[in-house]
């Protein structure tokens, strides 16, 4: 399972700038809402480009998160620097098990 902790430290230095806001916004939002929460833990435990696309950041794609960014699409940097880390997790997990 990934946890908050994991993902802070995978970023690059060249993904923090938009994904570390967005993380925060995601995890802000889940201290206030159980369903998000819930989908926000799914997402940690099970993985899944579209729990985290549609379910968790869809909804700051409209945020001041990213205002005055450089990047062209910011939102899109973020979620996919997010996605990147949660697949590395499950291959590295699933990997090392096969190995075995």
């Amino acid at each position: 399972m990934l946890t908050e902790e994991y993902i802070y430290c995978q970023l690059n230095q060249n993904d923090r700038e938009h994904a570390i806001p967005l993380m925060d916004a995601i995890c802000d939002y889940a201290s206030k809402d159980t369903e998000y929460a819930e989908a926000l833990r799914n997402w940690m435990t099970n993985g899944g480009t579209l729990i985290l696309r549609d379910d968790l950041c869809d909804r700051f794609k409209d945020a001041d998160l990213f205002k005055g960014s450089k990047r062209r699409s910011p939102l899109f940097d973020a979620f996919t620097a997010l996605d990147s880390i949660s697949l590395g997790s499950r291959t590295t997990t699933t990997s090392a098990v096969h190995k075995g």
